[in-house]
């Protein structure tokens, strides 16, 4: 958005168009510089890719959160995956550290971009795209036939559940949200729900226990509570 006080926009015609233009020349600049940057970023990504070794069982991040390696490779000790357009490239990549925090490459482009959990792209029957990749690695376990994305966060589950169903028209299509249950707004609910309209998709919410601690958020978490006796 482009926004001017009502003293600064100029009077004559001449002056406003001159003035578009301007506005105009900077928004070109930025795009061409975003593009830029992301190119960048994605052969960054692909040469690191390229040569990150396969992430082994006993990863901690993969032990805490009870899943298995699937796609993840290796670097400097962080889980690492790659984001990908549905242009079929990589386009950023998405670090892991053993303690759970979590990063993407500096410049990458992520907005409608994602990470293949599981599945086949290529004859997918069910769509399931959710926000986190060890929430997916937990509903890929739960629905093997099902083509399963990350779309890395909320914000991100719009674009990407509107690009996968224009990608698979006739598919069925899940969205499966996070319950931010503690945060205002139920953000992750709530951006599940937007991208299941936007998409014509299913909407699935975790279904809490009436014991369940309000600290769990996803699928995963429910998953993990049920293995350990729901203690």
């Amino acid at each position: 958005r482009t926004w001017f006080s009502r003293h600064a926009w100029p009077d004559s015609p001449q002056a406003q168009a001159a003035l578009s233009r301007q506005i105009q020349e900077v928004r070109l600049h930025a795009e061409s510089a975003r593009r830029d940057r992301h190119a960048a970023a994605a052969n960054r990504a692909r040469r690191m890719w390229g040569t990150a070794p396969a992430a082994p069982r006993h990863h901690s991040y993969l032990v805490a959160k009870g899943i298995a390696p699937h796609n993840a490779r290796l670097f400097h000790g962080c889980l690492v995956l790659p984001v990908t357009s549905f242009e079929g490239s990589i386009s950023s990549l998405q670090f892991i550290a053993p303690d759970g925090r979590k990063r993407l490459l500096s410049g990458g482009r992520k907005r409608g971009c994602f990470i293949v959990v599981a599945g086949d792209e290529k004859q997918a029957r069910r769509v399931i795209i959710c926000e986190g990749w060890a929430t997916g690695c937990t509903l890929a376990k739960d629905d093997p036939a099902a083509l399963v994305l990350a779309a890395i966060d909320a914000g991100n589950l719009e674009p990407v559940a509107v690009a996968a169903r224009r990608r698979w028209p006739a598919t069925e299509m899940v969205i499966a949200g996070d319950d931010d249950r503690r945060t205002p707004g139920n953000p992750g609910a709530t951006r599940a729900k937007a991208a299941a309209i936007a998409s014509d998709a299913l909407l699935a919410l975790p279904q809490w226990p009436a014991d369940a601690p309000e600290s769990l958020t996803d699928f995963n978490d429910l998953a993990r509570w049920l293995a350990g006796g729901g203690a």
